[in-house]
């Protein structure tokens, strides 16, 4: 049975202690990757909040790793598109020769950056989904593996109302003197991968 977002929601503030742990481990530069952890720990414990542990910074490191790891091959994907335009022009400005028209090429590369950028939106929250679900993080790097429901439908339209519920959340809440982004920090990770976990599919 799908959970509803709003469950999803109130889950975070279930538990204030919690609450105040996760805003807290916020502010620390690496020992926060700990939330990123625990935050993709409520993907399997979808009923109620698991503890905080060593085990939860471990897998926000393996988040952390995974996202470097995907982000470096969206890169290379764009890269050739990106050199096939600028070679021409570096070469021209180096000849003298340089012409306003040729920055036109750019504008298709900026399109397609764009466009490989929104691609690879679901193949990343995939992997990250599969991360929480095995703590592997060679299952979560097997693009195979992802690719089972990455772009389904069954997945993608829970990955938007997540991304947008998201937003709606976290806006508001940041707004918060002093505290608030650190509190949304907490709080958007923990009704994400709990929403995400218990509603996307398996495979």
């Amino acid at each position: 049975m799908c959970m509803e977002i709003s469950d999803a929601i109130k889950k975070p503030f279930s538990d204030l202690g919690k609450l105040a742990i996760g805003s807290f481990l916020r502010l620390i530069p690496i020992v926060n990757l700990t939330v990123t952890g625990y935050g993709l720990q409520n993907a399997k414990s979808t009923k109620k909040l698991p503890e905080f542990s060593f085990d939860s910074f471990i897998l926000g490191l393996k988040s952390l790793g995974v996202s470097i790891v995907y982000g470096l091959l969206t890169m290379l994907v764009m890269l050739p598109f990106a050199f096939g335009s600028l070679a021409p022009i570096m070469s021209s400005m180096m000849a003298g020769t340089f012409d306003v028209s040729m920055l036109m090429p750019l504008i298709s590369v900026a399109l397609i950056a764009i466009f490989v950028g929104i691609l690879a939106i679901p193949l990343n929250v995939g992997a990250q989904l599969v991360l929480a679900r095995t703590e592997s993080m060679s299952e979560a790097l097997n693009i195979p593996v992802v690719l089972k429901y990455a772009y389904k439908w069954d997945f993608i339209k829970y990955m938007l109302v997540i991304l947008l519920v998201g937003l709606l959340v976290a806006i508001p809440i940041s707004l918060v003197p002093f505290v608030g982004v650190l509190v949304a920090g907490y709080v958007v990770p923990v009704f994400t991968w709990t929403y995400l976990g218990a509603n996307a599919p398996k495979n």
